[in-house]
């Protein structure tokens, strides 16, 4: 029917205008909308990312499991060349076994970057090369780090400690250290206490300052 030419009482027209005031734009609602949507996809990319994280770390811990299972495996072969490393380092595996673990780490840790390998038949002896310096050795690169590693556990620490408490180091001393060592305190701050624990480090045995 028809209602061009009819007039609404006033109350239904009052009635009519009044909700149409209160109907959001379409614009509007088709913005709202789309916000929603974003909304949506952020949070599901944002669950994704979350459950890769955590399958990372499954796969991180499992592989660490697998590698420790593995050396355990290893562990009675493995016996006999970690107590001999561990003489060679200054231990006596009966009467240092609190200080094993040094032995341990050294046995596992990987040759420092730009060092390899190799075995000699006739001397039947293993020695190491160095590519960047062109150098052969029978030492193990890591050999005088674990010594000293050795040295510091067993009574280095304690010396080092009882000197810094009777000569505290000054600040001439701390930045003399830090010049040595190639450190700017400026943007290397978190390494300057271990500067001013080398002021007081201990020489190892055979060793003299001038």
């Amino acid at each position: 029917f028809g209602m061009s030419g009819v007039a609404l009482p006033s109350s239904l027209h009052q009635h009519v205008v009044g909700v149409a005031s209160h109907l959001p734009p379409q614009e509007e609602k088709n913005e709202g909308e789309q916000n929603l949507v974003e909304e949506c996809e952020e949070a599901k990319q944002r669950e994704a990312e979350e459950r890769e994280v955590e399958q990372r770390e499954v796969e991180q811990r499992e592989a660490r499991e697998r590698e420790a299972i593995q050396r355990r495996s290893q562990m009675p072969s493995m016996a006999s060349e970690i107590q001999d490393i561990a003489r060679g380092i200054g231990l006596d595996p009966e009467q240092h076994a609190e200080l094993m673990w040094v032995a341990e780490e050294y046995f596992l840790a990987p040759l420092p970057e730009g060092w390899a390998e190799f075995y000699d038949a006739q001397q039947g002896k293993t020695y190491y090369f160095n590519f960047d310096l062109n150098r052969t050795t029978w030492d193990h690169p890591l050999e005088g780090y674990y010594k000293g590693l050795v040295y510091m556990e067993k009574e280095g620490e304690a010396r080092m400690r009882r000197k810094a408490e009777k000569h505290p180091p000054n600040s001439l001393e701390v930045a003399a250290m830090c010049q040595y060592f190639g450190v700017d305190p400026e943007t290397d701050p978190f390494l300057v206490p271990i500067m001013q624990a080398a002021v007081n480090a201990p020489l190892p045995s055979g060793w003299k300052e001038l």
